[in-house]
């Protein structure tokens, strides 16, 4: 099992790599319309990748409280390949380094290196 979870671990690892290095463009939506079974979901991200599509977004979900809906906010990443509908087909095993992807394509979509960039040669 722990080189199965390694194999996951080392494939989110190198879409980060991608990610970085700007070899694997990002996309953000808005993510009305979208619905996520497990909680909240604001953006909602998609890279093409050898011809499959990924799809990676944050859900959202409340922890019981001791009063309803007094729960703190609890976030996990959550990474998909989805067919040519935009159904998912497969759910990638969680784990850190989905969080850290997610922390990687928000820097790329936002544009972060290039106002960095630009901030910093005027």
């Amino acid at each position: 099992m722990s080189s199965e979870r390694n194999k996951w671990i080392e494939a989110v690892g190198k879409l980060i790599t991608l990610t970085q290095e700007r070899k694997l463009p990002w996309r953000s939506y808005s993510s009305e319309g979208y619905l996520s079974l497990s909680g909240r979901v604001d953006v909602v991200y998609q890279a093409d990748y050898n011809g499959k599509t990924l799809r990676l977004y944050e859900s959202k979900s409340r922890s019981e409280g001791m009063f309803p809906g007094h729960g703190e906010w609890e976030t996990e990443a959550v990474l998909e390949l989805v067919d040519s509908n935009g159904l998912s087909v497969w759910t990638f095993p969680h784990t850190d380094a989905t969080e850290h992807l997610v922390a990687a394509v928000k820097y790329q979509v936002a544009g972060v290196g290039e106002f960095l960039e630009e901030l910093l040669t005027v």
